[in-house]
């Protein structure tokens, strides 16, 4: 019998090659869809990262940081990725022109999963932009 080989083409392999070997953690729709909270969209863009050095490359929409310390995040292995909670703030932080369709259905599926919103601690400066997409994940969830 020969030996099969079957590719994994799910984002989060994808993301995880991408950055593999990189000093970086995952930040907006790429944690969404490492995650497996968001199923991403047919045709890909450039990976959101945080980055501690300026990095000039077209397959990456970088954020540097001073420090990483500052960013609520886990280590999986070889990647590190933004919690939840960490790109709710920042994707609210962006309200105008963030991905709300990534956002909804990642907190339609978070309470799916959960049951309710409250393991998120949505800063204050942002409750009033988290109850507009509260009320439309949950639209989303009750849907789908």
């Amino acid at each position: 019998m020969a030996n099969v080989y079957i590719a994994d083409f799910s984002n989060h392999a994808r993301l995880s090659r991408q950055v593999a070997g990189k000093d970086v953690i995952l930040r907006g729709v790429s944690a969404l869809e490492y995650m497996g909270l968001f199923v991403g969209y047919v045709k890909t863009g450039a990976v959101e990262i945080y980055t501690k050095d300026d990095m000039s490359d077209e397959h990456f929409d970088s954020r540097v940081v001073n420090d990483f310390n500052q960013i609520e995040h886990f280590n999986d292995g070889n990647v590190k990725c933004s919690t939840l909670n960490q790109v709710v703030n920042d994707m609210l932080s962006e309200f105008d022109t963030m991905d709300d369709v990534a956002l909804a259905e990642s907190l339609a599926y978070h309470y799916e999963k959960q049951g309710c919103f409250e393991s998120l601690n949505i800063l204050p400066q942002y409750h009033s932009h988290f109850e507009e997409m509260k009320d439309w994940a949950m639209e989303y969830h009750y849907e789908g």
